[in-house]
């Protein structure tokens, strides 16, 4: 066991190095990192002259797209550390840098994103093609707002982000909004969605484009409890959570905004622990929600499902309800979703089952927000002439 004082000692040195020569390159210049290539390459590059060994980390198996998680870093010919990998896939990607053990976020890269697992940089690949999630000029565009409202279920204050149309109203649109409450992931918040999903981006689109009906997206924080510390996920209370989601957000969001108070004007989906918790919450509630989404959803919160599956199925099936999965084909995932979304069409739901190119992360994400809202709201014989797929 290294003695406490070696400890020190080692992350002195390591912070001296970090903050006097690692965002510098020969000669003073700065470095670019990380540097995307035409042919979607990527190169990182680190100056530490002192490091005996570094090594470039993306976030997690099965939470990016490389091939894979850790890549050895050698010196270039201006003396820096530098790694080419790839080709990286369009959208948004996570890394680290690692020396001695410690890991870091890139010094040259400004974009940090924080999780509860710490910082990691992060950076873009822009798409060759246009895409909904792809920032555009020339059309109208809604806005997001950052709300709080107080929870007696929770005991506390909760935030969350509320995506309003551009415009207002037309005058041949219905007296209210529906809306679609969005869930985020494990490890992530209610900003992400917004940042990552570019949900703003994405609506903004569609809704000009005239693919999906004007409506309000709610994004809450998806735990029951704030985090004791940046770096630590809290706990997770899903039958508290879910409970605030249905009585308590779901009551202030039709008394601050011109929402629909109709089954029919209401939709819930979420990815990864946010999918589970969807389906976990229009499953049970029937009665409150016809529309139901999930992406890449995760095991947490499924417990029971199969039985709530049971007995929800045929007052599903008796009501216009549509449940959607969509998950990537290199998804740790995609065998338990794909065989769920076989189990409910058994059941007599009507499903539509979307798989992509991808693993656990947002490029799969965004193309699921994107495809899932164009079912929305729509009559159900839209969804059954032309959505009728599943495994």
């Amino acid at each position: 066991m290294m003695r406490p004082a070696s400890v020190f000692r080692r992350c002195v040195l390591l912070l001296v190095g970090f903050t006097t020569v690692a965002p510098l390159g020969a000669a003073g210049t700065a470095l670019l990192s990380p540097e995307v290539h035409p042919d979607r390459t990527v190169t990182f590059r680190l100056a530490w002259p002192g490091a005996g060994h570094v090594d470039l980390v993306f976030r997690g198996p099965n939470q990016h797209d490389f091939q894979q998680d850790v890549y050895p870093m050698q010196r270039d010919a201006a003396g820096a550390w530098a790694a080419t990998v790839g080709p990286a896939p369009p959208g948004v990607h996570f890394y680290k840098f690692r020396v001695e053990g410690l890991a870091f976020p890139d010094p040259a890269n400004p974009v940090v994103q924080d999780f509860f697992n710490g910082p990691w940089s992060r950076f873009e690949v822009t798409d060759a093609q246009p895409q909904p999630w792809t920032p555009r000029t020339g059309i109208p565009h809604g806005r997001v707002e950052l709300r709080t409202y107080a929870s007696k279920i929770l005991g506390e204050e909760r935030s969350v982000w509320v995506y309003v149309p551009p415009g207002g109203r037309p005058a041949d649109a219905p007296a209210a909004w529906p809306v679609l409450y969005l869930f985020h992931g494990s490890t992530y918040d209610e900003r992400s969605w917004v940042e990552l999903g570019r949900v703003r981006e994405i609506m903004d689109t569609l809704i000009a484009e005239r693919r999906v009906v004007p409506m309000l997206v709610v994004m809450p924080f998806g735990y029951s409890a704030r985090p004791v510390s940046p770096a630590v996920e809290p706990p997770k209370d899903y039958a508290s959570w879910s409970r605030h989601v249905v009585e308590e957000l779901r009551s202030w969001i039709e008394r601050e905004y011109p929402a629909s108070s109709q089954r029919e004007d209401r939709a819930v989906a979420g990815l990864s622990l946010g999918g589970a918790q969807a389906l976990r919450i229009g499953l049970s509630h029937p009665d409150a929600f016809a529309w139901i989404g999930t992406f890449s959803a995760a095991e947490h919160g499924t417990e029971g499902l199969p039985a709530l599956v049971a007995a929800s199925a045929a007052a599903h099936a008796a009501r216009p309800t549509l449940v959607w999965f969509g998950c990537g084909r290199a998804d740790r995932h995609f065998a338990a979703d794909r065989d769920l979304c076989a189990h409910l069409a058994q059941a007599g739901l009507p499903t539509v089952w979307r798989e992509f190119d991808g693993r656990h992360t947002w490029n799969v994400w965004r193309q699921c927000l994107s495809e899932f809202v164009q079912h929305l709201f729509l009559p159900a014989s839209a969804n059954a002439m032309t959505n009728p797929a599943h495994p």
